[in-house]
């Protein structure tokens, strides 16, 4: 037998070995493999490759390149097992397959990509080595190694010079990797082949320093060139592009282009000035992830532009500051856009819309929207949840929207909460209004009809006052009260009406923040200001004195987060009003999270989901589409809103879920629920 010896070890360890679970097909970082191709989940499918043609879910292909394995030989359970690798770059799954006890890498862990994996002085890739644990005590090791080559699988090459003329990649060996390791000033680069990636060193920059058009926007290539562009790739596959970007103040137009591009990765991406025109421009391309991003200093055609493409992924993308006022959202997916999901997206300070959500069957997933416009919902069957919309023109809007859901909801202080025009089959499940002025109005439909308020519906408006709900030009089953709100035609809410005078949920404006490089100089000349992501947590951003963009005079740190002691929100979304039962591991899940808690959207092929509770993502358990669903790991929604915790969730164990219509749930919970 082998060993290995670890630094912090006081004896050897018996040896595991990290294999590719797709060595045939899936050896290469830029390989796909079939995904639902007879499989049951991302590491148990037939070893076929992706042809590039896929149709049918987001799940068509599996990006294999990043899937490992570590068989535990000698263990039957996974009980008490554990496993991490050096270089802290994945998440690992623990299966017991063929009897043995088996870690499966998932994908890398949020914030880390292959920049963290490469050796830029070397252009090779770094060790790495894994270590088996069993509560806690170290039982086994690998061997320190490269887990990829740089012969057959993944060339490691630096990118050519780009700092005179744009550059045209194409004619390397499939797999490559072009790395940039130290700034540069760029004219630009075309991806002209398949599976290909750039790689901008961590700490290093790429700015544009061209001067003129360098790629078609319709086709994403150098000819009949019509746009300034650092990035631009069509009618390719299996990209991956990563690093920092900066359009210099405008010289660019768009930092990225993906045109006609499927089964591609824009990750780990940071841009501090997003050019004259869309920051990232995705059109006409399928099965594509755009994971981890932050964009500051956006323009006024908006930061993220999306069009003609279907069954893509956003998740973990986040914005602040606009330099040019706009009418265009920050976030925009055009009429011909279906099945997309967009999750965990932090937008603030935007003139105009935060997210016009066109086409259907999408779902938009735990988001936090402030300073800004509005969330505008069109198109047909969007499934809208876990959203907080606070200090903006208005919360959320639907225009000519059609069996939209609206489930986990909370609209705090905008000039206008919840606005319907010539909308019909909305639904609405789980929503919390705390309006800015007592006279705005709680919920206000214009020329729509057949609209439904389910669950728990509360609205600061105790006094029964004609500014709760309002009517105009509707049909005949409004769903609610004029007036008054209040349950009508197939509506059966629970509704709770509060005192307007009662304390705002959120915490609101705070005095330091010890990440933020003005964090200790609040309040501060919003033109000073140049730190405009970088916080103590996810739910804070630097705010106008009242509501709205922080775009003139001095600005505040505010945290959205849900207040600690809070009466209104904070463990209400049993029946919002009574506290929810306890959240203890071991024993009965709390009931405002059994199986029967449920709702169904209205896609093709429904989701039929937990109402307080939201899918654990990129766990490797389930189609990652922020919907809790049976045979799912997920956390308790205790809140209404996106707020739901924070904390080691994975520290604090499960309760045991009680089935219903939703069966075999893994229910976990944050241990602090509060700022």
């Amino acid at each position: 037998m082998s060993f290995t010896v670890l630094d912090n070890d006081v004896a050897p360890l018996p040896a595991v070995t990290v294999d590719k679970t797709y060595p045939t097909n899936g050896a290469k970082w830029l390989s796909y493999i079939k995904g639902n191709n007879g499989g049951t989940r991302f590491f148990n499918q037939p070893d076929t490759a992706c042809v590039g043609n896929e149709t049918g879910s987001t799940e068509a292909c599996i990006h294999a390149g990043d899937k490992l394995k570590v068989i535990v030989t000698g263990y039957t359970t996974c009980a008490g097992l554990t496993l991490t690798d050096y270089l802290g770059a994945f998440d690992w799954l623990c299966n017991v397959s063929a009897g043995v006890a088996t870690f499966y890498s998932v994908s890398l862990k949020s914030g880390k990509g292959l920049s963290d994996l490469i050796d830029f002085t070397n252009n090779d890739w770094l060790n790495n080595y894994v270590t088996v644990k069993s509560n806690n005590t170290a039982i086994m090791a690998s061997v320190s190694a490269k887990w990829w080559n740089t012969t057959t699988e993944n060339p490691i090459v630096p990118a050519p010079d780009s700092t005179a003329a744009t550059q045209v990649l194409t004619g390397y060996q499939a797999g490559t990797i072009l790395t940039i390791p130290s700034s540069i000033t760029s004219y630009g680069f075309n991806i002209n082949q398949d599976s290909l990636a750039i790689v901008v060193k961590n700490g290093s920059k790429v700015t544009y320093g061209g001067n003129s058009a360098n790629c078609n926007e319709a086709s994403g290539e150098v000819s009949s060139p019509d746009y300034k562009v650092l990035v631009c790739s069509g009618s390719q596959k299996y990209q991956w592009v990563e690093g920092a970007f900066t359009g210099l103040g405008g010289n660019v137009d768009h930092i990225v282009i993906y045109g006609l591009t499927s089964f591609s990765r824009l990750n780990k991406i940071r841009v501090d000035d997003g050019g004259e025109d869309v920051s990232i421009l995705i059109h006409d391309s399928n099965y594509n992830s755009i994971s981890d991003v932050e964009i500051k200093g956006g323009t006024g055609f908006g930061v993220l532009w999306i069009q003609n493409a279907n069954y893509n992924r956003i998740n973990n993308f986040k914005f602040s500051f606009m330099r040019a006022t706009s009418w265009y959202s920050a976030i925009n997916l055009e009429s011909d856009c279906n099945y997309n999901i967009l999750q965990d997206i932090h937008i603030n300070n935007w003139s105009a819309n935060t997210i016009r959500m066109h086409g259907n069957n999408n779902i938009l997933g735990k988001v936090l929207a402030t300073n800004s416009g509005s969330l505008r919902v069109l198109g047909q069957n969007q499934v809208i949840t876990h959203i907080t919309s606070a200090n903006n023109d208005s919360s959320i809007e639907f225009d000519s929207s059609n069996n939209a859901l609206v489930n986990q909801f909370f609209s705090s202080t905008s000039t206008n909460e919840i606005y319907i025009t010539n909308s019909t089959y909305l639904t609405f499940s789980q929503v919390a209004v705390r309006r800015l002025y007592d006279y705005t109005v709680g919920f206000e439909f214009n020329g729509s009809n057949e609209t439904k308020f389910t669950n728990n519906i509360l609205i600061d408006d105790s006094t029964n006052t004609t500014s709760r709900c309002r009517v105009f030009n509707s049909g005949a089953n409004p769903g609610v009260v004029d007036n008054t709100c209040g349950n009508l035609n197939s509506s059966d809410a629970n509704w709770v009406y509060y005192p307007f005078a009662t304390p705002n949920s959120l915490l609101g404006t705070i005095a330091t923040d010890s990440i933020n490089a003005h964090g200790s100089a609040s309040p501060i000349v919003w033109t000073s200001i140049s730190d405009w992501l970088n916080f103590e947590n996810n739910f804070r951003s630097w705010s106008s004195l009242t509501y709205n963009q922080c775009d003139s005079g001095n600005c505040v740190l505010k945290d959205f987060r849900v207040r600690n002691g809070d009466t209104l929100i904070n463990n209400k979304s049993g029946d919002g009003l009574n506290a929810n039962d306890a959240f203890t591991a071991g024993a009965l899940c709390p009931a405002a999270v059994h199986g029967s808690k449920v709702i169904a959207d209205s896609h093709p092929s429904p989701h039929t989901f937990l109402i307080n509770a939201t899918e654990i993502y990129g766990d490797g358990i389930g189609n990652d589409n922020t919907l809790c669903e049976s045979d799912e790991e997920c956390l308790y929604s205790p809140n209404f809103g996106a707020y739901q915790g924070e904390g080691d969730y994975k520290s604090n164990g499960t309760c045991t879920f009680q089935n219903g219509d939703v069966t075999n749930v893994i229910m976990y919970a944050y241990p602090i629920n509060g700022g």
